[in-house]
Formats: structure tokens, C-alpha cells, sequence
């Protein structure tokens, strides 16, 4: 199951990726959505990047076992506990 909600997570953000490459309206459109709401986006972003590195982490040993700077935790760990804490974020502020 988790696994395909990365590949769903994945597939939409390799679409908006590609719409983002192909598309002057769609980049405009992203632009526009960024600077409306700055730190939404920002804060979505680095979720969506928690959660790669949490499944790729898991689905990836290689990637996933190495450590995290110098902090002691695998990468999988940290990106776990980043999304995990942005999903409890969700739960007190309205996106």
C-alpha cells in the first residue's frame, strides 16, 4: 500500500514536472500559485521531499542506510520523521 502511494506521489509530481517543461502557461500558473501563498508552497515542497526521502529510503538500502550529515540518523529516519511531522502539522494548519 505504501508503496503505491509513492508511486502515485511520484507520478504526480513527475506530470507537474513535465507540464512545468512543456508548458509557458503552466510554469506561469506555478509561479503565480508561489507567490500567492510563499510559504505553503515551501512548506509542501519540503514535505513532498520528506516523503521521497522516506520511500526511496525504504525501497532504496543503498540510499537509505547512508547517514545523515553528521547527525546519526540514516536518511530514510529523517525523511520519515520530516513527513510524519508535516502530516501532524496539516492537522493545525489549514493548507
Amino acid at each position: 500500500m505504501g508503496f503505491l502511494a509513492f508511486c502515485l506521489l511520484f507520478g504526480f509530481v513527475a506530470v507537474t514536472i513535465w507540464g512545468a517543461i512543456k508548458s509557458k502557461d503552466e510554469r506561469a500558473k506555478l509561479a503565480e500559485e508561489f507567490n500567492a501563498a510563499p510559504m505553503k508552497s515551501i512548506f509542501v515542497m519540503v514535505w513532498v521531499a520528506a516523503a521521497f526521502m522516506f520511500f526511496f529510503g525504504i525501497f532504496i538500502p543503498v540510499f537509505g542506510e547512508k547517514e545523515f550529515f553528521d547527525t546519526g540518523l540514516e536518511v530514510w529516519k529523517v525523511g520519515g520523521l520530516a513527513f510524519f511531522g508535516g502530516w501532524v502539522v496539516t492537522w493545525f494548519v489549514k493548507l
